[in-house]
């Protein structure tokens, strides 16, 4: 039988990807063949004399011998030794070659080539990738907080209308069960924002004043409510409200927001009528510090706790009004301890004679952790309530 493989068979071994081929020069291109010059002995003239036996290439021109003389042949075949062109002692002076200069001047000249300069076009490697253009960047503006949230209007207006809000499920509720509206009495909300306490009250029976110093936010709540008076302004100065012609005031969740805590007090006991009540409500000044509180877990003790880093010392804080906002706009916020506020009543001429706080009403329903925050969210408190009476003469 025969071993040999077929033609088909070197063909799919030599097309197989890292096999040896069984055949190695199969498939590669073979090398020209050049014939060698080969070195024969020729003999002397036909006379017969007995001549020194030399050697001449077969093809080509006539080469050296061992000795150095390389032998030639005349006409009559007779060989005769070899002569050199310079037979000048003298060494030849030795020339630097300068690229380019390609052939005898003359040459160079017909092709109009100097020695410094080459026939051929110089080639350009390849350039580097170019730099990409500087971009011109606008200078840095640091941002510059504000007390007013008029840059936020929108999100702002829209959030308190989300559902599951603390405004919704936590202050509201107790606002009106505290503040009890009544249909002859007049309200005025400090900071009353969009409006959103103050179309409350007013759907109580009440008549509402609102004052806010974001002109964006008065914007949005005159078109929520035409029938409630606004006023854009300060609550560090009242001048549009005259005097003992309030009979309640509220400030809520924007205490905080306000530098001059004396000056609105002062403003608010001028305007209130003998025995008007204020209401305020702020973040809990004892837990609930700007950048100096949060919320921890205890592993060891499974519980989730409330770290307190500062709380007797004031200070002012800026901090985003929009957290989820990139570059969102900044509003200051001043922590003060609850002994800043009765203080503060009492020089205004008020007596605070109830006091309560609010607790957060959301829950965790599932994790590791779920039981150890909802008892942290009943144990500390988010919210503080005041309601301070005027004093009378």
């Amino acid at each position: 039988m025969d071993n040999k493989k077929s033609d088909g068979a070197y063909k799919r071994s030599a097309a197989r990807p890292g096999a040896r081929s069984a055949r190695p020069s199969e498939g590669f291109p073979k090398k020209p063949y050049v014939k060698k010059a080969r070195w024969v002995p020729r003999t002397g003239a036909s006379t017969g004399a007995s001549t020194a036996r030399s050697y001449a290439p077969k093809y080509g021109a006539s080469a050296p011998s061992r000795a150095g003389v390389k032998p030639r042949t005349s006409s009559d075949g007779a060989s005769r030794p070899y002569t050199p062109r310079n037979t000048s002692s003298t060494p030849r002076p030795y020339t630097k070659r300068t690229p380019g200069a390609f052939g005898r001047p003359e040459q160079r000249e017909q092709r109009g080539t100097s020695p410094r300069s080459s026939p051929y076009p110089k080639l350009r490697s390849n350039p580097l990738p170019s730099k990409p253009p500087r971009v011109a960047y606008a200078a840095y503006a640091p941002k510059n907080p504000t007390t007013s949230w008029g840059e936020v209007a929108t999100w702002y207006d829209k959030h308190l209308t989300s559902k599951d809000t603390y405004h919704e499920k936590v202050i509201l509720p107790n606002l009106l069960r505290l503040v009890e509206p009544g249909k002859n009495e007049t309200i005025l909300d400090l900071a009353c924002g969009q409006g959103y306490f103050a179309r409350a009250l007013t759907a109580k029976g009440a008549r509402v004043i609102g004052l806010d110093i974001s002109e964006e936010l008065i914007a949005i709540a005159k078109q929520e409510s035409a029938d409630i008076t606004y006023h854009i302004g300060s609550a560090e100065k009242l001048d549009m409200i005259p005097d003992t012609s309030i009979d309640k005031v509220i400030i809520v969740l924007a205490i905080q927001n306000i530098a001059h805590v004396a000056r609105v007090f002062n403003e608010a006991e001028r305007v209130l009528k003998e025995g008007g009540v204020f209401h305020i409500v702020m973040n809990h000044p004892a837990f609930r510090i700007p950048k100096q509180s949060s919320w921890e877990y205890d592993e060891q003790k499974k519980v989730q706790v409330r770290r307190i880093d500062q709380y007797i010392s004031e200070s002012a804080t800026s901090i985003d009004m929009h957290p989820g906002m990139k570059d969102s706009p900044q509003t200051i916020s001043f922590h003060r301890p609850l002994q800043y506020y009765f203080k503060a009543f009492m020089k205004a001429g008020f007596v605070v004679d109830r006091l309560e706080e609010w607790i957060s009403h959301k829950e965790s329903d599932s994790g590791p952790r779920a039981q150890a925050e909802n008892k942290a969210r009943k144990e500390i408190p988010l919210f503080l309530y005041l309601r301070a009476k005027k004093l009378t003469t």
